[in-house]
């Protein structure tokens, strides 16, 4: 009679477990991948569908508009005004626009700021009084 090896039975044993865990954490990765694509492409949808969403409109000019005039003409295509910087303009007068970032004309999506270069008007200098100083 045969004598039976038990310690091999046993190694075979723990060798078809561990094949059956590598095969299940295998099978589980792969669903947790594919998850994980799926849930990606419906983001991707769904925020596509939502900057997509708003209308075009386009660009008005506001160049040389006071300030409340540019906020009102903006207001009325659904963008807004960023005031970018403030600048010294002698030839424009204060609290108006010098320029703008997108320029005028170009189609855009609704609620995009407009950056603008506001004037500050001329640039005051003080001088001292020397009448009668030598």
């Amino acid at each position: 009679m045969k004598k039976i090896n038990y310690k091999y039975i046993k190694e075979i044993l723990e060798t078809e477990k561990a094949r059956k865990i590598l095969k299940t954490g295998a099978a589980l990765a792969g669903a947790a991948g594919l998850a994980l694509i799926v849930s990606a492409l419906v983001v991707n949808s769904l925020l596509g569908r939502i900057i997509h969403s708003r209308p075009e409109v386009v660009i008005p000019d506001i160049e040389g508009m006071e300030l409340n005039q540019a906020l009102d003409l903006l207001a009325e295509t659904n963008l807004s005004l960023l005031k970018v910087a403030e600048k010294y303009d002698s030839t424009i007068p204060s609290g108006s626009i010098i320029s703008q970032t997108p320029p005028p004309g170009l189609s855009v999506r609704q609620g995009r700021a407009v950056e603008a270069v506001i004037s500050s008007g001329g640039q005051v200098v003080f001088v001292p009084d020397l009448i009668g100083v030598s």
